[in-house]
């Protein structure tokens, strides 16, 4: 059996737009949104957050209010204005949002969340927050744009997680199961690399392997694993399931990517179709994304895992 990690193509194009030096800098609606620096921001088992938590600046649908009774519908009703990631080193999250325009689905005075998230499937690991004062302000531009700042220390709401208990600032709350926010593809790049290296498809592209460990931008997005650290590559494992009936390929899945995982086989190692129906199937298992092959003598069968983009 062969595993072999695969990309589809796919085409994309950042476009920058600037103005000319000199002129005066138009000031837009801004909001401010951080975490205390250099605090003790701990999970629930105690272990400290790491560059796996992304924090979530958005609000959810009309009529819905979040608690902790109902956190397997966030996602669903979940819009997100923007993301950061969290900073192991600075120990905080920090990011500020310009709009001159109300985006789409946070008019004037809908109330804002900030929610942070770890994209482990089955181990999620989550704190929101909120204030009565965070309301998102009319989009506006030129002198007198709002600024506003919303300290995770403001967040008098705490939905889930825990702020400021016990010399921790933040702690997050086990969630089980439960699917965490959409990070969007041009979020992950957003997140993952600098303005120049965007405009680099050597280093950025999805078929791109900046660090050099054979999983290419994509399957580190599918696979929550950092596209410039080697150490951090994606490692399927494999072992004969109880019996020898069948084997197991398992590979880690981040629940938070939107990428497509396309099991497919071939019996030559060209020509590959969709993996038969034969082939077991588990794309949301605390394990990650699961194939189960029979073992049986006779035509040899090789599977593999291709990504791509919805």
């Amino acid at each position: 059996m062969m595993l072999r990690k695969r990309t589809a193509p796919v085409l994309g194009m950042v476009l920058l737009l600037g103005c000319c030096a000199g002129l005066p800098r138009l000031e837009a609606t801004q909001i401010t949104w951080a975490s205390n620096a250099l605090a003790v921001n701990l999970q629930s088992n105690g272990a400290a957050l790491d560059e796996g938590f992304v924090f979530f600046l958005g609000s959810f649908a009309p009529g819905f209010t979040p608690a902790a009774g109902n956190i397997s519908q966030w996602a669903a009703r979940w819009n997100t204005l923007e993301a950061t990631a969290y900073n192991s080193t600075t120990r905080r999250f920090a990011e500020s949002t310009d709009y001159a325009v109300n985006p789409a689905g946070f008019p004037t005075g809908t109330r804002g969340y900030i929610w942070g998230t770890n994209g482990r499937c089955g181990a999620g690991e989550w704190i929101l927050l909120t204030n009565p004062a965070w309301t998102f302000p009319a989009g506006s531009s030129g002198p007198g744009a709002p600024t506003l700042t919303w300290s995770a220390s403001q967040g008098s709401e705490v939905i889930l997680g825990a702020l400021d208990e016990g010399g921790v600032h933040l702690r997050t709350a086990s969630t089980g199961s439960a699917m965490p926010a959409a990070l969007a593809p041009a979020a992950w790049r957003g997140l993952s690399f600098s303005a120049a290296e965007l405009l680099d498809p050597g280093v950025s592209g999805w078929e791109a392997d900046p660090d050099g460990d054979g999983a290419s931008n994509l399957m580190e997005y599918a696979t929550g694993t950092s596209p410039k650290s080697a150490s951090l590559r994606a490692s399927p494992w494999a072992a004969a399931a109880a019996g020898g009936t069948r084997l197991e390929v398992s590979l880690a899945r981040d629940c938070r990517s939107q990428a497509l995982w396309l099991p497919q086989e071939s019996s030559t190692l060209s020509g590959w179709i969709p993996a038969a129906a034969d082939i077991m199937r588990e794309p949301a298992t605390a394990a990650g994304f699961r194939l189960a092959i029979p073992l049986s003598l006779g035509a040899n069968r090789f599977v593999r895992f291709k990504f791509a983009l919805p």
